[in-house]
């Protein structure tokens, strides 16, 4: 009875002990690519971390890619395209622990078509068409 008793005691400490807590630092991206032609793929950099990549969204196959990212606190990311083997910076991108972002774009219109849903969309809207102005009044 004692020995059933400790031995029912101990399998619950590690059932319980071993439960996992949910990841909370995870952030979902999901990103949409029309007219996808030579975008091979997109690098979500942190500039502030000495340039880490947070992930690598590939297009070789489908023209959209959805991964998670182990984001530890909220700040602007920077977005790089890799098309035809040449690297150009593309956007740059609010996230934080938690968020769920969409992301659609064009192709042949990268910097115009940029636009976001869901966690953010209205400040990574901003942020890609300040980058778009910016970009279209250089001299």
């Amino acid at each position: 009875m004692i020995k059933t008793s400790i031995i029912a005691l101990l399998l619950s400490i590690i059932v319980f002990g071993c439960k996992q807590e949910i990841n909370k630092t995870l952030s979902i991206i999901e990103v949409n690519v029309t007219n996808q032609q030579s975008l091979d793929s997109l690098i979500i950099y942190d500039k502030e971390n000495s340039w880490e990549i947070k992930t690598t969204l590939r297009f070789q196959e489908s023209n959209s890619v959805k991964d998670t990212m182990n984001i530890l606190e909220s700040k602007i990311y920077q977005i790089y395209s890799f098309s035809n083997g040449k690297q150009a910076e593309l956007a740059e991108l609010l996230i934080s622990p938690n968020s769920i972002i969409s992301l659609s774009m064009d192709e042949n219109q990268l910097f115009e078509s940029i636009t976001y849903n869901g966690t953010f969309k209205t400040s990574n809207n901003f942020l890609a068409f300040s980058k778009n102005i910016k970009i279209n009044c250089r001299i």
